[in-house]
C-alpha cells in the first residue's frame, strides 16, 4: 500500500513581488526584467528582454524569506510553470543546474536538464552522464 502524498508551496514566483523572487538576475543592459500585464487572463507575469548580442537575461535561484532556497537530497519536488515566446529561437529557456553557474561553464554534467525552444517547438533535454545530450521530448504542436 502507497503512503499518502504530502505538499506544500515552497515558492510560486509571484510576478507582482518582482525580481526579488530570485536570488539573482544576470541581464545587462540593454536587457533587462520587467514585470508586466499582457491583458491575456494570466496576471502580472516576468518579460525577460534578450537583445540579439546579449551573451544572457536570466534570473536564478529561489528567494525564500530573503534567502536563497537550498533543495535537499532525497527529495522529491514538482515544478510547474507558464512560458511563451514571441521569436521562434528564444534559446534555452530553462535550466536546471546542480551548482553555481560558473561551474556549470566548465562541467557540461553540471547541467542535468534543459528546455530549449527552436522554431517554436520546445524540446526538453536530459544531459547524460556521459556529457551527450539526448533529446527526451519535442512538442510538435
Amino acid at each position: 500500500m502507497a503512503h499518502p502524498a504530502s505538499a506544500s508551496v515552497i515558492w510560486n514566483g509571484d510576478a507582482s513581488a518582482g525580481t526579488a523572487v530570485f536570488d539573482g538576475v544576470l541581464c545587462d543592459s540593454p536587457g533587462s526584467v520587467t514585470a508586466q500585464d499582457n491583458s491575456d487572463g494570466r496576471g502580472t507575469v516576468f518579460k525577460f528582454n534578450k537583445p540579439l548580442g546579449l551573451l544572457r537575461c536570466e534570473a536564478h535561484g529561489m528567494s525564500v524569506g530573503g534567502s536563497r532556497y537550498t533543495f535537499k537530497n532525497n527529495s522529491t519536488y514538482y515544478l510547474g510553470w507558464d512560458t511563451s515566446t514571441n521569436t521562434p529561437d528564444a534559446g534555452t529557456i530553462f535550466q536546471w543546474n546542480k551548482v553555481r553557474i560558473i561551474e556549470v561553464l566548465l562541467d557540461l554534467g553540471s547541467l542535468p536538464a534543459f528546455l530549449q525552444v527552436k522554431g517554436y517547438l520546445p524540446t526538453l533535454h536530459r544531459v547524460a552522464c556521459s556529457g551527450s545530450i539526448p533529446q527526451v521530448f519535442q512538442d510538435s504542436c
